[in-house]
């Protein structure tokens, strides 16, 4: 039985080897038809791209953001970048009301719909982007030509090809990395160990320990070292097998989103306290539970509003009467929530230290940064943008603002203003311009 079991998963394995040669095939025989059929027939690009000939001004740089909205970064990059097309073939549940310049108009439950969009019709969309762009900036793991797993295996030719052909036709590549799509699992734990502390991809599951997954890792960071022009990685907390210089992922917000709401801060009587998790490992939800559950055995009068899953438009809401946001306890980087919540006028909790994560601007930007602000120590409540908070510091920090009320609307001002200064998109504009220039990319944005 055993044996018939066996011979069956090799057959099948072997079924899915030829399936996706045969689909890679059709993906690049479409591009190319693609490609020279608008290069050729310009007067069809507005038949089929109407809008889009529109929007774009030819005579200036044109961007091309996508493939999968993984933070809101698709969204948020098509704004920040003048004169940009924003691609999503992979919608995020968080952000599902986001409209892109190209996307599959059908929901995602639509397996079918949808594997007939990524495999046939994103090579005919590359094809004519090819002939009208000049900057490709991607993000996540995803590219045009799917680059799908079979044999619990990535397969890498399909981007190798894009990549190569991409660059055979002239244009600059850019690579924005967001989490666990280049992070080494392995290396996180060495990381963490050698500063004595835990970390979430202790709690991972079990294939992400392995050396077959870390080998992933080491072959996907390879093809982009050698491959992409500009790699935008936080390299502390999305450690990985990146050689090639590595420029800060700046995380940022828009300024038209930002909400001076003082107003809650006029009555502290009873503090409401937001935990919203992407992900209980990640956020640390286990430790916040047992931090709140431990304050209200104490007696302290509290709300606190635990949600998981809703969508972006509901957590804005939630952070409109939020006092304090219990971000991630695990984490270097502040996250979109923990940006959101300074935006916000929330007082925020988080492992990440402000003081590092600006640090990691002077390489390349320093005149970017205050060196004032380098220098707050994280004990000076009247100076600090949020409450750094390691794993083992949920209760004792939580429990001393709830001592120290009247510390709440200062923290939460610094960290608007803290915000403001480092994470709108007025500073990513600035800093972009700064690192595409360095890279020979000369224009204003």
């Amino acid at each position: 039985m055993k044996l018939i079991f066996e011979s069956g998963r090799v057959v099948f394995e072997l079924e899915l080897v030829i399936v996706s040669k045969i689909i890679f095939l059709i993906q690049k025989l479409i591009l190319y038809f693609s490609y020279y059929l608008f290069k050729f027939f310009p007067s069809l690009r507005k038949v089929f791209f109407g809008k889009i000939e529109e929007k774009i001004d030819k005579n200036k740089t044109v961007f091309v953001v996508g493939v999968s909205e993984i933070a809101n970064v698709i969204n948020f990059l098509s704004n920040v970048l003048p004169n940009s097309v924003s691609v999503c073939f992979y919608k995020n549940k968080f952000y599902i009301d986001n409209v892109y310049d190209i996307y599959p108009k059908f929901d995602n439950r639509q397996i079918l719909y949808k594997g007939v969009y990524v495999f046939f019709i994103s090579p005919w969309i590359l094809g004519y982007l090819v002939n009208v762009a000049d900057i490709f900036f991607y993000n996540w793991v995803n590219s045009f030509i799917f680059n799908f797993y079979y044999l619990r295996r990535l397969n890498m030719n399909p981007l190798l090809f894009e990549l190569n052909f991409l660059k055979k036709m002239n244009k600059k590549l850019i690579w924005y990395f967001c989490g666990d799509d280049i992070r080494s699992i392995k290396l996180t734990k060495e990381y963490f160990n050698k500063l004595n502390l835990d970390t979430f991809a202790n709690y991972y599951p079990e294939y992400f320990h392995t050396e077959e997954y870390d080998e992933q890792k080491k072959l996907f960071a390879n093809v982009i070292s050698n491959n992409v022009d500009i790699v935008f990685n936080y390299k502390n907390d999305q450690i990985s097998y990146l050689t090639c210089k590595q420029y800060m992922a700046f995380y940022f917000y828009p300024i038209s989103k930002f909400n001076l709401n003082q107003e809650k801060f006029s009555n502290l009587e009873r503090i409401v306290i937001l935990h919203a998790p992407s992900s209980f490992i990640f956020k640390g939800t286990f430790l916040v539970r047992s931090a709140i559950k431990k304050l209200q055995i104490e007696g302290y009068n509290f709300e606190y509003i635990e949600v998981f899953n809703r969508s972006n438009e509901e957590i804005l809401e939630l952070l409109k009467k939020a006092h304090i946001v219990l971000n991630q306890f695990y984490a270097l980087a502040p996250g979109t929530l923990g940006l959101e919540s300074l935006a916000n006028y929330c007082v925020v909790l988080q492992s990440a230290d402000y003081r590092e994560y600006i640090s990691l601007y002077l390489e390349d930007a320093p005149h970017l940064i205050d060196p004032k602000d380098l220098e707050i120590n994280e004990d000076d409540y009247e100076n600090i943008p949020w409450v750094v908070t390691k794993y083992y510091d949920v209760y004792f920090k939580l429990k001393f603002l709830l001592d120290n009320k009247q510390l709440l609307k200062k923290i939460a001002e610094n960290g608007y203003n803290f915000t403001y200064k480092y994470f709108s998109d007025e500073f990513a504009k600035k800093y972009l311009k700064i690192i595409l220039n360095k890279n020979g990319i000369n224009f204003d944005l």
